[in-house]
């Protein structure tokens, strides 16, 4: 399965919009949650700090973000979504847009309301070992630094 997410209109439906570091934050929750549900993404901001108009890249394994070219036009994530869709079925739209979510519905895709799929995010945001580390009360860094020591060649 492939989501194409309206990254803008998932973090204005989490209150985040224009945050510091919510976007990095939603593609991180994205990325787990495709790698547990064996799902790709396709993530699309209007703008995004750090990262030109225009471009695509990789987000993890199975995540893409896409920001569209600047243009003076309104809806430019809208209107890319909607291009995704015409190029592939069975996709799955992530919006709370309704002008979005009546095109993609016609054009054959599926819908998920963007807090449906907060929820959905928030079931799969902690990995198991990331559970066990936070019982243990040994943070990731530290787990990190026990396995370096446990690899090196004892002298």
């Amino acid at each position: 399965m492939r989501y194409l997410i309206d990254g803008s209109n998932v973090l204005g439906a989490k209150g985040e919009l224009g945050c510091s570091g919510s976007a990095e934050r939603l593609l991180g929750n994205v990325e787990r949650f495709c790698r547990t549900g064996h799902a790709t993404s396709v993530v699309v901001f209007d703008g995004m700090d750090g990262h030109r108009p225009g471009r695509m890249f990789r987000y993890g394994e199975r995540v893409w973000v896409r920001i569209p070219p600047a243009s003076e036009q309104r809806d430019r994530a809208d209107r890319e979504i909607i291009s995704l869709v015409r190029r592939h079925e069975g996709d799955t739209v992530v919006t709370s847009d309704a002008s979005l979510a009546g095109a993609a519905r016609a054009l054959g895709a599926g819908v998920i309301d963007a807090q449906a799929f907060l929820r959905r995010l928030t079931t799969v945001t902690i990995t198991g070992s990331e559970k066990d580390a936070a019982a243990t009360g040994i943070d990731n860094a530290e787990l990190l630094r026990l396995w370096a020591a446990s690899t090196e060649e004892p002298t």
